[in-house]
């Protein structure tokens, strides 16, 4: 029997944020992201992006204007053990980050990896290049510690989990990075799906005149492709 052949899979994703932090605010959001599973290999493409204003005292502020990116491949080397190659990046006007590209190469180890369940960990060397706004280019090694959840309900729905450490190899825990999600997607159709996806960052230092702590909660509609 002949192997099926690859292809890509994905969704599109547009939604209303609720954004904490430095001010609560609603913010519209864009996301998308595709997986590609070959019979060796998986290649996953994701980014995101978000924009909202408010009016602060009788003038218009941006709150909000960001985007990011991110790509891997992941080669197994057997049934538990993975490679992982990593790139991820982003540009945020407001916490004053004109760019952050963080790549690493790590080995993961997948706990469960079942039809319906998964549970996968990572962990490897990095290196982060990243400039501030009116900064120079900040160039240091880091370590990158990741760890993904997913679960499919036989009735359709799917709830995933996220973490990703990235913690200064030579200045922790002075500096530091820690992203996490958590999201809930119910089918509404064969393609349509309603999404709902909470987002926490710690950053440590603190951006200029930014909380370490930021949350975002995302309800949108999502198309799979």
């Amino acid at each position: 029997m002949a192997a099926p052949k690859p292809t890509w899979h994905g969704f599109v994703n547009l939604g209303l944020t609720l954004y904490s932090g430095y001010r609560d605010a609603y913010i519209s959001s864009a996301s998308v992201s595709a997986t590609h599973k070959r019979a060796a290999d998986t290649i996953r493409l994701s980014a995101n992006g978000g924009y909202g204003e408010a009016k602060i005292r009788r003038e218009t502020v941006t709150i909000a204007k960001y985007i990011r990116g991110q790509g891997s491949y992941e080669r197994p080397i057997n049934q538990k053990l993975c490679v992982s190659l990593q790139t991820q990046g982003e540009s945020d006007y407001v916490l004053g980050i004109d760019y952050r590209v963080v790549s690493s190469v790590s080995l993961g180890y997948k706990f469960i990896s079942t039809t319906n369940l998964s549970l996968n960990a990572e962990v490897g060397p990095a290196l982060t290049i990243e400039k501030f706004h009116h900064e120079d280019d900040n160039v240091y090694p880091t370590i990158y510690l990741g760890e993904r959840f997913d679960y499919v309900f036989p009735n359709g729905p799917r709830i995933w989990q996220r973490t990703a450490w990235i913690p200064d190899f030579q200045d922790w825990p002075d500096r530091q990075s820690l992203r996490s999600e958590v999201g809930l997607e119910t089918p509404l159709t064969s393609r349509f799906a309603l999404r709902v996806v909470f987002e926490h960052s710690y950053e440590n230092p603190p951006p200029r005149n930014r909380n370490a702590h930021e949350a975002r909660l995302t309800t949108g509609l999502s198309y799979t492709f």
